[in-house]
């Protein structure tokens, strides 16, 4: 622990804010401790004997740089005394009577204080006389808000700490939080909408997703329940505050229940506790045979297995050349050609022909999410298409499906690529895959 007083006579602090306030602070001290650092401000006023009475008093807890904030702890520190210093007019005099308003004859209040009219003239004087002017009638609005108002340093504000640990509020297990789930579930469906953004929670289901496929596997009933459920933990009461931009232009946040945690299906977020470093955050696991048969109870979904490897390729290589035909896709029967045309080859030489005389472009790319735990990407940056397609592995290990062989993403190490595709053998999948539940062509003479 150390500690840092800052003389009046001579100012050696390295950070120039804590050389500032010691112009307007009698006693400026700074504290190192174990977990954060402690600003104390005090002005004298008189000394009675041995005891020294004081005007003001404020004690500030500012937070070592963590988690989410690592910029470093003289940044913190930096900012809370800036924040101090903007408004250490409001601190310092918040005692003194404002003058009294004139009055006019008919016993209203009156005002010189109007907004200035911007002017007319292109002239940059003009202007920036305007800006100064405005920004000085903007500062004064805000003489009717208190210092904490204005500078609430209450452990909610960025750089300021809060010793309470939250954490231990939060669900201890994943039961616990799968219960606080199924309320959500309940009171989303049951409301006037059947869904929605409540205060405390969300069901966020307004088209159906759950229920809209029929037939999920359990992984897909469970992914998109984290998908669509959001709960807010922990709940504090946050005081009435003013937010400033460098203009001066003010947004009134009035006082309001807050809460400290967020839960986004998967993990908990913290609500602007900088001091709370992810990986000091509890996850929890929503996969439960008992919490997915009160779902397909509650929601009336049929089980199906999961999507296999050979049904996702079917689906994106025809997906993939769909997206090459762009608005042009409906005059172009893709699956038809597949049905008629004698082999890919013959498939791949009408399609381009097409594309040709279309003048359609095939640069650009697109991501999306399928089924199952899987996701795609296509890259069209060259001539022909790309096309990845990668699997969540605790999905593929729900399957019983062998990840040793396959590569993991590059961007997230939670999947495998199952396949990569390249070029002309899109075509040659697309027919191939496709052409496996299509019956027989019953040929007639007209066909020779």
């Amino acid at each position: 622990m150390s500690c840092c007083v800052i003389p009046k006579a001579k100012k050696s602090s390295s950070i120039k804010q804590l050389d500032q306030l010691r112009d307007y602070f009698d006693f400026v001290e700074l504290e190192d401790l174990e977990k954060y650092r402690v600003l104390t401000l005090k002005n004298q006023v008189k000394k009675r004997d041995t005891i020294i009475e004081y005007e003001v008093w404020l004690q500030v807890k500012i937070a070592y740089a963590s988690g989410m904030y690592s910029s470093g702890h003289e940044k913190l520190l930096e900012h809370v005394c800036t924040q101090i210093l903007e408004w250490k007019d409001k601190l310092l005099y918040f005692d003194k009577q404002k003058k009294s308003a004139q009055l006019s004859l008919f016993g209203d209040e009156t005002t010189e204080d109007k907004p200035p009219v911007r002017p007319e003239s292109s002239k940059e004087k003009s202007w920036s006389k305007y800006w100064a002017e405005e920004k000085k009638y903007k500062r004064k609005q805000l003489e009717k808000f208190s210092f904490f108002e204005l500078c609430p340093l209450n452990g909610h504000t960025y750089g300021t700490y809060q010793d309470i640990d939250y954490r231990e509020h939060l669900p201890k297990t994943n039961k616990e939080m799968i219960k606080l789930v199924k309320d959500a579930i309940i009171r989303g469906t049951t409301s006037e909408k059947g869904h929605g953004r409540f205060d405390d929670f969300w069901w966020d289901d307004e088209y159906k997703w759950m229920t809209r496929d029929g037939a999920l596997s359990d992984y897909e009933i469970i992914s998109r329940v984290k998908n669509l459920v959001r709960l807010y933990l922990v709940p504090y009461h946050r005081d009435r505050y003013v937010t400033v931009d460098l203009s001066y232009t003010h947004w009134i946040i009035e006082a309001k229940t807050d809460y400290r945690f967020w839960f986004d299906g998967r993990k908990i977020n913290s609500h602007g506790h900088h001091w709370y470093e992810e990986k000091d955050l509890p996850s929890y696991e929503l996969y439960d045979l008992e919490f997915i048969e009160w779902l397909r109870e509650f929601f009336n979904i049929p089980y199906k297995d999961m999507m296999s490897d050979e049904d996702i390729l079917k689906i994106k290589v025809v997906e993939t050349l769909q997206s090459m035909l762009w608005y042009k896709k409906e005059e172009y029967n893709l699956l038809q050609k597949i049905r008629t045309c004698k082999n890919w080859k013959h498939l791949k030489a009408d399609f381009m022909s097409f594309m040709k005389s279309n003048d359609l472009d095939s640069n650009g790319g697109s991501s999306g999410y399928c089924i199952d735990g899987f996701s795609s990407s296509v890259n069209r940056d060259g001539k022909l298409p790309e096309l990845t397609i990668k699997q969540n592995i605790y999905a593929r290990e729900l399957a019983g499906r062998s990840i040793d062989e396959l590569k993991r993403s590059n961007y997230n190490d939670k999947e495998v690529i199952v396949f990569s595709i390249k070029g002309y053998e899109i075509f040659r999948l697309a027919y191939e895959l496709t052409r496996k539940n299509i019956d027989p062509i019953q040929t007639t003479l007209f066909d020779f």
